[in-house]
């Protein structure tokens, strides 16, 4: 299956995979480190589509690459906003809410 970016760029892919805010794109005969630039280019990931019509907007936060036996290549991308740091950070954020206003319930409570 052939990839077109939002740039133009093309690259031959095996698969594609779709995991909730998470692609991993599956591809061989490439350069590793190719791969890399081309992924980590965030205005050119902000749009792929593949060549049966299936379009990922907003795949912009290159995660990393896995290898496989005979050099298959599996790049995985998140939407914005959306990897697993950034969704920790973001519920670290929440817990701390939550363990505020849990605090000021219970002086609430001794209070009365």
């Amino acid at each position: 299956m052939k990839l077109s970016f939002k740039d133009g760029k093309e690259l031959e892919a095996q698969e594609v995979a779709l995991a909730g805010d998470c692609i991993r794109i599956s591809v061989i005969n490439q350069v590793c480190e190719n791969l890399v630039a081309l992924f980590s280019d965030e205005e050119r990931t902000a749009k792929i589509i593949t060549d049966d019509g299936k379009v990922y907007d907003g795949y912009t936060n290159y995660q990393g690459i896995s290898v496989a036996p005979g050099m298959i290549y599996t790049v995985t991308m998140y939407k914005e906003g959306k990897s697993i740091d950034q969704r920790m950070t973001e519920m670290e954020k929440r817990q701390e809410i939550a363990d505020a206003a849990l605090q000021d319930l219970i002086l609430t409570t001794l209070a009365i």
